[in-house]
């Protein structure tokens, strides 16, 4: 049976990823001589793998960002998936948190995404409004089980900016989902 390169757990759904004569594909059951690399199919393990570059030593070539990005969008996690990401974006740099923070990174045009937190003051929905307006910036809303400021470690966390493209896109598809989720039911 194999085991996550990254955690070593065993029972997960794994992301399966194979050389075929120098191509590097993902799948599930590759042919036995090929050389394999197994990875919890969760955000914390796929994150890690990009971020320490664990492909790019065990296939010892440079791995494309496409590939790092189709990685990604193979995540079966639990409900909360989108805090998970969130909060490991924040933690490798990649989302920053607060009203500062966003409006700097805004005039520096490094942003992707901003998020909006679902419960934040009308006043602070208007100036991050302003400045989506302004940067031609996305702006999509946070409806996750967990508090933003609780996710992104910052006390009183109401919005954050996404610099990441890939990431802003994945975010950005997957409160959308949240959203119409809670308005069918």
């Amino acid at each position: 049976m194999n085991h996550c390169l990254i955690c070593g757990q065993t029972g997960n759904p794994m992301i399966r990823i194979y050389d075929d004569n120098g191509q590097l594909h993902i799948g599930t059951e590759p042919e036995p001589d090929m050389k394999t690399v197994s990875v919890c199919q969760n955000s914390a393990c796929l994150m890690k793998v990009k971020k320490a570059h664990i492909l790019e030593k065990v296939f010892q070539r440079k791995i494309p960002y496409s590939f790092y990005q189709s990685m990604l969008s193979n995540l079966t996690e639990p409900s909360d998936s989108r805090s998970g990401l969130l909060g490991l974006g924040v933690r490798s740099r990649k989302v920053v948190p607060g009203f500062t923070a966003v409006e700097i990174a805004a005039r520096r045009n490094q942003l992707s995404l901003i998020i909006l937190d679902e419960g934040a003051k009308p006043t602070l929905q208007k100036r991050i409004q302003g400045i989506c307006g302004k940067y031609r910036i996305p702006l999509t809303t946070y409806r996750g089980d967990k508090s933003m400021d609780t996710v992104v470690g910052k006390i009183n966390c109401k919005c954050a900016g996404v610099k990441d493209p890939g990431l802003a896109n994945i975010l950005s598809r997957q409160f959308a989902d949240r959203g119409s989720e809670k308005r069918t039911s």
